[in-house]
């Protein structure tokens, strides 16, 4: 869900000689990689019931191919935690975690430093109080039943990094004890959004 690189000084002109096109003439194709190091927050509004906010702490670690104008990586996120009134009156608090399930990858414009990847994971809700109880088996994995996936697109500023945005739907849980349909009516469907905020480490 990213772009960014480790060069930090000098960084700018770099990527204005790449896209003149002079790098990848002068120097073999495995040359043009660059490494990526990003670090920063990815923040998702849950529509559907719920209609609330969350925030991961993530990092980005991967390489761009400035010549193919590709880019693959591994995004990590911490856990985040997820409030919000169950009918409005009943509340809940839900420990969530993403679990990505393959390499984020996209491509790069290096004329317009245009970023647009696609990232697939799947959620899992590590713990779930309601009312202050806790209504979740420890010895289950309450997930997603399928992995979703979320296309982000954003612009890559040299002197900080990017902002990435998206959206996505979330397919019903499962593995929830009694509540998979509980959770499925309050968090599942489409009009999700996420957004990864991510700078130059």
């Amino acid at each position: 869900m990213s772009i960014g690189t480790r060069v930090r000084t000098g960084l700018a002109a770099g990527m204005a000689v790449l896209v003149l096109g002079l790098a990848a003439t002068a120097q073999p194709a495995s040359a043009a990689e660059l490494p990526i190091n990003l670090e920063g927050t990815v923040d998702s509004h849950l529509a559907a019931l719920i209609n609330s906010d969350i925030s991961f702490a993530a990092t980005f670690d991967g390489a761009a191919d400035v010549t193919a104008g590709t880019i693959s990586g591994t995004f990590d996120t911490e856990p985040g935690q997820l409030q919000f009134n169950a009918l409005g009156i009943l509340p809940v608090t839900s420990e969530t975690d993403l679990h990505f399930t393959g390499p984020v990858t996209g491509t790069v414009d290096l004329a317009t430093l245009q970023v647009n990847v696609t990232a697939t994971f799947t959620i899992e809700l590590t713990t779930f109080y309601l009312l202050g109880l806790s209504f979740l088996d420890p010895a289950l994995t309450c997930e997603t039943v399928s992995p979703i996936t979320a296309e982000l697109t954003g612009t890559y500023d040299p002197a900080t990094g990017i902002v990435m945005s998206g959206d996505y739907t979330i397919p019903a849980f499962q593995n929830c004890g009694g509540f998979n349909d509980f959770i499925t009516l309050f968090t599942s469907g489409s009009g999700h959004t996420i957004e990864a905020t991510l700078n130059n480490v």
